[in-house]
């Protein structure tokens, strides 16, 4: 018993592959765009606040690698953050802002 070897009408490709492929795409963006449309708009990061976190990732990261730092550069560095007259940390003064409860 041999089994026939199973032939397929070459324009399967345009009717049924091309298709499909397509109705694929068009879910997916639109699964997108419904997806953008429900998580709504995001309020965008203030300057302060983008500039308080990368200045208090620098100093964590300070702390963390400070020992891979020749003396002096280490020494620089919590002088740039830390210094008591114009130390970054000393002279800005910030408004704390409260987070809003209900998000």
């Amino acid at each position: 018993m041999t089994v026939p070897d199973l032939r397929l009408d070459p324009s399967i490709r345009f009717w049924i592959l091309l298709p499909v492929a397509w109705i694929a795409l068009a879910v997916g963006i639109l699964r997108l765009r419904v997806a953008k449309l429900l998580r709504g708009e995001r309020e965008p990061a203030w300057p302060e606040q983008r500039q308080d976190t990368q200045i208090l990732t620098r100093s964590r990261l300070l702390r963390e690698n400070g020992q891979f730092l020749t003396h002096q550069g280490f020494l620089m560095r919590k002088h740039y953050f830390n210094n008591s007259e114009n130390g970054f940390f000393r002279k800005t003064k910030r408004k704390l802002q409260s987070r809003n409860p209900l998000t």
